[in-house]
């Protein structure tokens, strides 16, 4: 449905090395269990592919998927987490800015919780580990 990898394909990117010396973002697509609930599952399902495809577009050289729900991952290969961080709020300020528009043409307000780790300082064993421990902030 979002045309980005999903857990499994997430687990994949992580033990081929790809998050060696990475940096890992948890976002939580908050806004999606209220579109759902106000404009329908249609609705819903346009809301995860539009913010699918805008971290596709907005974090070249990462690698961007669906955790599962609301929840997406994004992997930082080789990136510092100062830098990641940087990288990760220039990509999200104009999702949070821009009103999403739905089928309906009514303008929405996409919000977004993300946490921030790098891998190997948190001391997780596994991705799932490494993903249950990273705190979310409203951005």
């Amino acid at each position: 449905m979002t045309r980005l990898p999903n857990r499994a394909g997430l687990r994949g990117a992580f033990q081929q090395g790809e998050a060696e010396s990475a940096s890992l973002a948890v976002l939580e697509l908050s806004s999606l269990a209220e579109v759902n609930a106000r404009h329908g599952c249609l609705e819903g399902d346009r809301l995860l592919r539009y913010f699918s495809d805008r971290l596709a577009e907005n974090l070249p050289g990462s690698t961007a998927g669906r955790w599962g729900g609301n929840a997406f991952l994004v992997i930082f290969p080789g990136t510092p987490s100062a830098r990641a961080s940087i990288t990760l709020a220039e990509a999200l300020a104009p999702l949070v800015r821009e009103p999403y528009q739905t089928l309906a043409q009514t303008q929405l307000q996409i919000s977004v919780a993300a946490g921030l780790t790098e891998v190997g300082s948190a001391g997780a064993s596994s991705l799932d580990e490494l993903v249950s421990d990273v705190p979310l902030v409203s951005v």
